[in-house]
């Protein structure tokens, strides 16, 4: 089985995996992606999963994180490859460290959808002004980002919204990139989504902008909710989370992002 994976398609697929984590050093704010790639690879089968680990894909990704820190002997085994002393720091590690999970072979939990299917026209997101149907945001995210807003907001003005100060404390928070946001981007957000008659973002303008961003770039979503405590499946841990909250189950199949699935797939 091992000598055909070789001589596959999929073994393409994995070399040029290789060469992406290798690439990954140079562009740090794409790199999640290719682990999110590599992660997918290895729960699609059980024998793509050990091909990778024989192409040392635990070691590339270790190397990467480690940097200058790594083992000597993996260092001198991928030099020319991954250079450790080279590799960037991310702001987190959760996709090398569900990649490597699923490298080991380790049941995640899969994550709870941001988009539902809307079924009525009129609703938020129902119909594009082409007839398109469009997502709109599932009801458990809609919950989880509506809490975030009304924590976010100024608790004397009511009702709650956000002015453009309170919109850059806000991405500050979620460690954006504060500092490439200008005023004019501010004020085509706002002008953009709802907003109150005073014209503060309004909560319904606060989900839309989510709504649309869970479109095109989901990983931002996540980020901002793990800013303030939620997990995979939308549920906080810790002191916000009620009694009557569920953890979630430690042993949930795996779902990879649809992204890096499709991806997976067309370079199979």
């Amino acid at each position: 089985a091992a000598a055909l994976l070789a001589r596959s398609r999929c073994a393409r697929a994995v070399e040029l995996a290789a060469a992406l984590v290798g690439e990954a050093q140079a562009y740090p704010g794409t790199a999640d992606d290719v682990f999110a790639l590599v992660g997918a690879l290895a729960a699609c089968a059980p024998a793509v999963r050990r091909y990778l680990v024989a192409r040392e894909f635990p070691a590339r990704l270790a190397a990467f994180v480690l940097k200058e820190r790594a083992p000597k002997a993996v260092a001198a085994a991928l030099r020319g490859v991954v250079d450790p002393r080279g590799a960037p720091a991310l702001p987190d590690f959760l996709h090398v460290l569900e990649a490597t999970a699923a490298l080991l072979g380790a049941r995640q939990a899969g994550k709870a959808p941001l988009l539902a299917e809307a079924h009525t026209q009129g609703g938020e997101g129902s119909y594009s002004r082409w007839g398109q149907q469009q997502a709109e945001l599932a009801p458990a995210a809609r919950a989880a980002l509506a809490a975030v807003f009304e924590e976010q907001c100024r608790p004397h003005f009511r009702p709650l919204g956000m002015d453009t100060g309170d919109v850059l404390k806000y991405m500050e928070r979620c460690q954006h990139a504060v500092g490439n946001v200008t005023h004019f981007q501010l004020k085509q957000m706002l002008a953009k989504y709802h907003t109150l008659p005073d014209g503060r973002l309004s909560k319904e303008g606060f989900l839309q902008y989510y709504r649309d961003t869970a479109e095109r770039n989901p990983k931002q979503v996540w980020s901002d909710l793990y800013q303030f405590g939620y997990n995979s499946d939308l549920v906080r841990a810790g002191p916000e989370q009620s009694a009557g909250e569920a953890a979630p189950a430690a042993d949930a199949a795996a779902a990879p992002s649809s992204s890096a699935a499709a991806a997976a797939a067309a370079a199979a």
